[in-house]
């Protein structure tokens, strides 16, 4: 009474009812979302685990296609999407189907890609989704769309293509489309 105050009064607050519940919801609000996002990164890694994401492979096969000839590859790489890749060479003694055993490039020249695609199947036991082929003119073009390729040749190249002779010096050299395939 010495303080002046008369009839102050006091509160009390007590938690019953659905107050409590709010409460409580309050608490599952943090942990659900944080069980939903460890529930979904489990998920995420079992199907990491299990299911074959990046196992697309395809062949490039480099023709060497010339008028009037059988044409052979004499480039096959198999390739698997997100990395990976098989260089076979060439002379590689392989059984193709219906022709008994040969070169592997010897595939390409009797069946063309598909029956060299099945080659490589039954010699690597992988599927093989793809085939690309690039033709001796398509690598011309490739190198020039690149702008060239830097090259250090060992020695003086003199070559005749298509009728018309290349010459590329010894040394560091950043060989165009028509070197590139002289090369």
């Amino acid at each position: 009474e010495g303080c002046g105050l008369k009839g102050v009064m006091t509160m009390r607050v007590f938690k019953s009812g659905r107050g409590a519940d709010r409460e409580q919801g309050r608490r599952g609000g943090f942990l659900r979302p944080l069980l939903l996002v460890l529930l979904a990164l489990l998920l995420l890694g079992l199907a990491y685990l299990l299911l074959p994401f990046g196992s697309q492979r395809a062949v490039l096969l480099g023709s060497d296609a010339r008028a009037g000839e059988a044409s052979r590859s004499d480039t096959i790489v198999v390739a698997k999407a997100g990395g990976g890749m098989l260089a076979v060479p060439r002379d590689t003694l392989v059984e193709i189907p219906g022709l008994g055993e040969d070169k592997i490039n010897a595939a390409f020249a009797t069946g063309g890609p598909d029956l060299t695609v099945e080659t490589l199947e039954n010699l690597t036991d992988l599927q093989i989704d793809n085939h690309v082929v690039v033709h001796l003119d398509g690598v011309e073009d490739i190198v020039s769309a690149l702008g060239g390729i830097p090259l250090d040749v060992g020695q003086p190249i003199e070559v005749g293509i298509e009728g018309r002779r290349v010459f590329i010096p010894a040394g560091t050299q950043t060989l165009g489309g028509r070197e590139a395939l002289a090369y």
